[in-house]
């Protein structure tokens, strides 16, 4: 349990890209969504005072993000047309033989096109209070094909006091052409969290940095696909097998695991921890060990280093470590990809994501993952930022751990929200985020984790 725990512990700090836009890539690549390096231990114990452990905060917005076409609905114009033709009557000739008939030709013709079918319009929907169903909104990891498990299921927690978790959500008058309206987030639970002390030893506080102008939006009308994807493939080649190189990496995007660990000259691809590991022969004097500068994690703490003997206290002291070890060293790692759906994702259909193109800011959260309750807010320095939607969102690691060949699928499907129900506190509404991340337990393990948040 204790490899699921550490798991755990990175991986929920893997949240998403700007909703539409391509992700970048570090070490450790986020959702960039952005990829939060996992700094935070926590121990389970049960301590009367919790501790928060601040994680890194996102990378900004990736650039370049795909095009999010919102179609407006025709105009409904019904029509109706009517052709009225009338033949003059003609002149009656007045002779000796009797007279002519007289006639007269009256032709109507009508053709009438049905009305378009007319889309509801709507008035400022207002505040919806929308509270999580406990039930119904678990926080869930996949650890593998076919096996997810939930670790727990979220509250709210305000003033220390454990309550139902809330985000009240405040939206405006529909466009008249697209039926959409902007989502502000007016307020919330000061925590909303997941006790997984059972499960895995942890709890998971998220505390949502309120209020928020522009979160999101709601397609009142539809014709918006409004559903996400997130994929990363652990393993795009390695360093020193057929011929793959670093370069080769930076080309595709990827991020090499421990570039401190693996020769950059005389053996190149082969693992070491200091040059002379790299020496093509004894003696040689011709290897460099490190792709790229890391820093000292022990012995010289902080100093910039490419090999173990840069951080050792002296020459002979041999107490240096230079950057962390990692499971894999020399894969190239995968930057993680945002995708837009490609379907209708229906009338209600909601998104709260950050989107620079239409100004959408999606919801700041600082994440911490905490060893006992209740949740403390663990600063400024921890704030992500989350990619929610009603609508199906879908999380792929290839190659999972490093297991060639492997593909692990994650999903959930939220639940449209209601404009003519919209202030009903206990509507319609659910949304969903699925998150991959690598290398997140001892044994160099992957995770995909899900949040699911219910409304009833």
């Amino acid at each position: 349990m204790s490899a699921l725990r550490s798991g755990l512990i990175a991986s929920a700090l893997i949240l998403t890209c700007g909703l539409f836009s391509a992700c970048g890539s570090d070490n450790n690549p986020p959702v960039d969504v952005t990829t939060v390096t996992p700094t935070i231990s926590a121990t389970p114990t049960r301590a009367a005072t919790s501790t928060a452990t601040p994680t890194t905060p996102p990378t900004a917005i990736p650039t370049n993000p795909p095009t999010l076409t919102v179609t407006p609905r025709p105009t409904a114009t019904p029509t109706s047309t009517a052709t009225f033709t009338s033949t003059s009557i003609p002149t009656a000739t007045l002779t000796s033989t009797p007279p002519a008939t007289e006639t007269a030709t009256i032709t109507a013709s009508a053709t009438t096109t049905p009305p378009a079918t007319i889309a509801p319009t709507f008035g400022v929907l207002g505040t919806r209070r929308f509270t999580l169903n406990q039930l119904k909104s678990p926080f869930q990891a996949t650890l593998g094909p076919g096996l997810t498990i939930t670790v727990g299921t979220f509250q709210g927690q305000s003033n220390g006091q454990t309550e139902p978790g809330f985000l009240e959500f405040q939206a405006g008058q529909p466009d008249p052409v697209t039926g959409v309206a902007t989502i502000n987030i007016t307020n919330s639970s000061e925590f909303l969290f997941a006790d997984g002390r059972a499960v895995a030893g942890i709890v998971l506080c998220l505390k949502p940095v309120v209020p928020v102008q522009s979160a999101g939006i709601i397609a009142c009308n539809g014709g918006l696909p409004l559903g996400f994807n997130l994929s990363q493939d652990h393993h795009l080649g390695q360093i020193g097998i057929d011929g793959f190189t670093a370069d080769d990496c930076t080309a595709m995007n990827g991020s090499i695991e421990s570039p401190n660990q693996i020769c950059d000259a005389g053996l190149t691809g082969e693992q070491c921890r200091v040059n002379t590991d790299c020496d093509t022969t004894n003696g040689s004097a011709d290897g460099v060990c490190g792709l790229k500068v890391s820093q000292c994690t022990q012995g010289k703490t902080d100093q910039e280093c490419r090999a173990d003997g840069d951080c050792d206290t002296t020459p002979s002291a041999e107490d240096g470590v230079c950057g962390t070890t990692k499971p894999h060293p020399g894969v190239c790692n995968g930057p993680l990809n945002a995708s837009q759906g490609t379907t209708d994702s229906g009338p209600g259909a909601v998104v709260i994501a950050p989107y620079v193109q239409t100004g959408l800011v999606g919801l700041p959260i600082r994440l911490s993952i905490q060893s006992d309750l209740p949740c403390v807010d663990p600063g400024a320095g921890s704030t992500i930022t989350f990619a929610l939607s009603s609508d199906k969102n879908v999380a792929t690691l290839f190659n999972f751990s490093n297991q060639l060949g492997q593909t692990v699928t994650s999903n959930n499907r939220g639940e449209n929200f209601s404009c003519g129900d919209w202030q009903n506190p206990n509507g319609a509404g659910k949304l969903v985020l699925n998150a991959p991340a690598i290398d997140q337990n001892p044994t160099g393990g992957d995770i995909i984790t899900g949040f699911v948040f219910s409304g009833r």
